[in-house]
């Protein structure tokens, strides 16, 4: 598989504050704004894959958690994130996927969720953040949260 490596495409920043990144293939770094996307040339996702800068390769150089998110489905595919033979995808925690979390009906399954998920400060600062966007109202649930990411529940 063959890109135009001077093409662009779309990152996503998943956490709730801004990224800096020191650029490979030029000179100077690049900002991605908390939760925007901001477009990169293809050879420079490339390279810092290929340096293993976890803001994209994640915990085991496959994205899984992944703080940036390659918003084009043939370049994770390339890079290895993604398989279509094991339909596989790259292991990122979404505001969507805390959503159901939350919206677990019994709280052993929304624990042992978070527990599972929910694993470092970028991901438990978004988990806060998407708990009180949705008004979550469940006392145990907050307070759990509250417990488990060391934020405190504030409208």
């Amino acid at each position: 598989m063959s890109f135009d490596e001077s093409k662009k495409v779309k990152v996503k920043n998943i956490c709730t504050w801004d990224l800096y990144v020191n650029r490979i293939e030029s000179n100077g770094d690049f900002k991605i704004a908390a939760k925007k996307s901001v477009s990169v040339p293809i050879n420079e996702i490339i390279a810092q894959v290929n340096e293993n800068n976890r803001l994209f390769t994640g915990d085991d150089e496959k994205g899984t958690n992944a703080r940036v998110y390659i918003e084009d489905d043939e370049l994770r595919k390339y890079l290895g994130f993604d398989s279509e033979e094991s339909k596989e995808k790259q292991d990122i925690l979404t505001e969507d996927e805390i959503v159901k979390i939350l919206n677990y009906k019994t709280f052993s399954s929304f624990k042992e969720n978070i527990e599972k998920k929910v694993l470092y400060p970028f991901q438990k600062s978004l988990l806060m953040e998407v708990a009180i966007k949705n008004k979550l109202n469940d006392l145990a649930k907050v307070q759990f949260i509250e417990e488990y990411t060391e934020l405190k529940f504030t409208k």
